[in-house]
């Protein structure tokens, strides 16, 4: 990349690696986005996030990226709701309905055709519980069965479940886990 970052969005996209937000060693949150070319060996600017943060949630789908939450500051509590869509095809951000709960530091995953957001950091001191799936046709969010408070972990997709894996339990990096979870939905 063109500068160390951290907590940084990544999404494979048509044979391309999309590296989007994050913080750079100076702890100031960005609005970058650069993209890998694995063909030539070279990384090309794009057009930046519209409102720089980190901790994001960032997940492809139908050719476009979706980028959602993340905190615009170096701190727990300057989550955001944001939701911007990226099409690469014209190089350009457009909004999307706003996730219900601000979070920063959550697991995303498509599964059956929604993307779900799950988790995140910091609720009063406490990681979220909230599981909320977005409809990319309707452009609306849904709520969702809770799962467990986490943030920082991992999900994927398997047949008819969710999964979503590790994480820690409380704010900041104490308290994590090896617990794998799954969610269903008829």
């Amino acid at each position: 990349m063109s500068s160390p970052r951290g907590s940084v969005g990544v999404v494979a996209l048509d044979g391309k690696v999309h590296a989007i937000g994050g913080r750079g060693l100076d702890k100031v949150t960005v609005r970058t986005h650069e993209v890998y070319d694995p063909a030539s060996d070279k990384w090309s600017p794009a057009a930046p996030l519209p409102v720089a943060r980190d901790h994001l949630a960032a997940i492809a789908v139908d050719g476009k990226i979706h980028v959602i939450g993340g905190r615009k500051a170096n701190n727990t509590t300057d989550n955001t709701a944001f939701h911007d869509i990226y099409d690469p095809r014209t190089n350009t951000w457009a909004k999307a309905a706003p996730m219900p709960t601000a979070r920063s530091a959550m697991a995303v995953v498509l599964y059956k055709g929604m993307i779900l957001v799950d988790g995140g950091e910091c609720d009063h001191g406490r990681t979220f519980v909230q599981n909320e799936a977005y409809d990319p046709k309707a452009d609306r969010w849904v709520e969702l069965q809770a799962i467990v408070g986490r943030h920082g972990f991992g999900a994927g997709t398997m047949g008819d479940l969710a999964y979503f894996v590790g994480g820690n339990k409380g704010c900041g990096g104490a308290d994590t886990t090896d617990e794998l979870l799954g969610f269903h939905l008829p």
